[in-house]
């Protein structure tokens, strides 16, 4: 089976998608992306660029991506990092000319994420810091 996630910006300019192959056994809403890649059209799939890939994140392969949300206008894509395979996320931001942007949310578990419609804020869950 497979699974894609896509954005298209309201001028249809670009499409941002991810695919991934799922066993049907384990389908879940909260699943973990391969790579995510960005086309400017759906009908010229040969053009796709890699947008992000978590193979690159870590030396031993053991990072993934489980979260996945575009601003409304496409310009920013939120995404959570599993390292090691751990259920803790790590919230990042990247940027559509394919930069990191600095801010940071960790300590995310059983969460989605969700932008706002203006783009200035995000909605997602966190937990504060255990006491040793």
């Amino acid at each position: 089976m497979k699974y894609m996630a896509a954005h298209q910006n309201t001028d249809d300019s670009t499409i941002m998608a991810t695919t991934q192959d799922l066993n049907i056994k384990n389908y879940c809403r909260r699943c973990h992306f391969s790579v995510v890649y960005r086309q400017t059209s759906l009908k010229d799939k040969e053009k796709a660029e890699v947008f992000l890939d978590p193979n690159s994140m870590s030396v031993d392969g053991t990072t993934s991506i489980s979260l996945l949300a575009w601003t409304e206008d496409g310009s920013t894509l939120a995404y959570g990092v599993n390292e090691k395979g751990s259920d803790w996320v790590t919230v990042r931001f990247r940027g559509a000319n394919k930069e990191d942007i600095a801010d940071v949310i960790e300590r995310v578990k059983l969460s989605e994420l969700a932008w706002l419609s203006d783009n200035s804020g995000i909605f997602y869950s966190t937990y504060p810091p255990l006491k040793v």
